[in-house]
């Protein structure tokens, strides 16, 4: 997707709609989330927390609970619903390439200004890096 991709929706029906709608996918989300780890841990601890040494099989169904949860929480990042920095999902969102997700305005402007102020020459010169 281009650089900039702006989605801005004004009408307070609307955003409101949006929202909800984020919510419903951010419990979905929580709630899948929370499930593969209840599975992965009734893999590696008994009942009463003690730590247990599983087979190789249940070792490998461990390491699918963990698989399916980072690919989840990859997703979470890179959608819509959620800003890539600071996870809120109650605002307008700019896609950003450079972290391949959706970020909102006020973590945008953020890394602009953080841009501007890092990257001047005299940082460069100071920490002798090439240009």
């Amino acid at each position: 997707m281009k650089e900039g991709r702006t989605i801005i929706i004004r009408s307070k029906k609307l955003r409101k709609i949006r929202n909800i709608l984020r919510q419903i996918i951010n419990c979905a989300y929580k709630e899948e989330w929370r499930r593969l780890g209840k599975e992965w841990d009734m893999i590696w601890f008994w009942q009463d927390g003690s730590a247990r040494t599983p087979t190789i099989q249940e070792k490998a169904q461990g390491r699918y609970y963990f698989e399916k949860r980072r690919e989840l929480e990859r997703a979470m990042k890179k959608s819509i619903c959620r800003c890539a920095i600071c996870s809120y999902s109650n605002r307008n969102m700019i896609f950003n390439s450079s972290l391949g997700g959706w970020v909102c305005f006020k973590c945008k402007k953020k890394e602009v200004c953080f841009s501007k102020i890092i990257f001047t020459e005299e940082f460069y010169h100071f920490y002798n890096f090439k240009q």
